[in-house]
């Protein structure tokens, strides 16, 4: 069983949260009410192999970090398709108080 994220983010004192991809700063899910999601849910909703889920902190910023396996990508016929393990991509998503 992965760790409770949700919970652990309550007990910092979230209640409502942006998660931000640091890859790419315009990909955020905004408003994320920690009441009514599972850590189930929000590590589907960014992609993150519950395996692999972590929340760490980095000089005063909290983050949510994992790995995923890439879908499948679409290969020619005939060819050997891609092993899983040359696809998976990290992510790591910054995790900030909504301003709702």
């Amino acid at each position: 069983m992965e760790k409770d994220l949700v919970k652990d983010l309550v007990a910092k004192g979230f209640e409502v949260v942006d998660f931000v991809d640091i890859r790419d700063p315009k990909h955020v899910f905004e408003e994320i009410y920690l009441k009514e999601e599972d850590t189930e849910n929000i590590l589907e909703m960014l992609g993150i192999d519950p395996d692999t889920a972590a929340l760490s902190g980095e000089q005063e910023k909290l983050f949510v970090t994992g790995e995923s396996a890439a879908l499948d990508p679409y290969y020619r016929q005939g060819e050997e398709p891609p092993n899983r393990k040359d696809v998976i991509v990290p992510l790591k998503y910054e995790v900030k108080e909504a301003a709702v």
